[in-house]
């Protein structure tokens, strides 16, 4: 009789250990998924901070003394938004397709291929899932392992926006949203020239008209109201 007690007793001390040890362990993994990395708290660009970023733009005109400057030129896989075979595909959540609606997703492909990505805008659309329409640059951060999201929606003029870009630019490529009498539309920033009197981005344009120069679109009445790149 006492063996008996002695084995059972045994039994239910097993089996709330193992109990307890899976509640521990369950708890744990629920607690990793909930912790956010630094990495995945975005930067909201104060006007602040645009402002010190036209300054640096500024300040890198006055370096032009040899009659020109330029930034790196980086050389991203170039990819335009209405061609086969995405084109067609459709972007959720909005239910337009890349070629009507996915220059942000596009200009996003840009970028994403400086930093290590083969994608292109169906597969980058494939992986965003319910984030490519509004594209949401957060979930592009996590989803290919990008440095730390900056996001700017400043309205600037000509000028300054040129000199803000112009200070990003100088370490990274950025993606320049802008709005007109139609819309918005999104291009990548990819290097900057400068003279004493002169400043110019060069952009890799998702639209199939292909501009490549962001000169291209103030001359057609567009106004910069986005800014956004990844660093630490």
């Amino acid at each position: 009789m006492k063996r008996i007690v002695i084995l059972t007793l045994c039994v239910a001390l097993l089996f709330s250990t193992v109990v307890l040890a899976d509640i521990n362990f369950n708890t744990h993994v629920n607690e990793m998924c909930t912790i956010q990395s630094e990495t995945d708290i975005p930067v909201n660009l104060t006007k602040a901070d645009i402002n010190k970023l036209i300054e640096i733009g500024k300040q890198l005109q006055k370096e032009a003394i040899a009659g020109s400057k330029s930034s790196t030129y980086y050389y991203p896989d170039k990819y335009f938004q209405n061609v086969e075979p995405w084109k067609d595909y459709e972007m959720e959540t909005c239910g337009e397709t890349i070629g009507e609606k996915g220059c942000a997703l596009t200009s996003f492909t840009m970028l994403a291929s400086l930093h290590n990505s083969t994608d292109d805008p169906g597969d980058v659309n494939v992986t965003m899932g319910d984030d490519a329409c509004d594209f949401d640059w957060i979930a592009g951060e996590i989803n290919y392992n990008l440095e730390q999201y900056h996001y700017g929606n400043s309205t600037l003029d000509e000028e300054d926006a040129e000199y803000a870009i112009a200070g990003i630019l100088e370490d990274d490529v950025c993606v320049v949203g802008m709005t007109y009498s139609g819309g918005t539309h999104y291009v990548l920033a990819r290097a900057y020239y400068m003279t004493l009197n002169e400043v110019g981005i060069y952009i890799y344009d998702p639209a199939s008209r292909d501009y490549s120069k962001l000169q291209d679109y103030f001359d057609d009445g567009y106004v910069v109201n986005r800014l956004i790149y990844y660093l630490d």
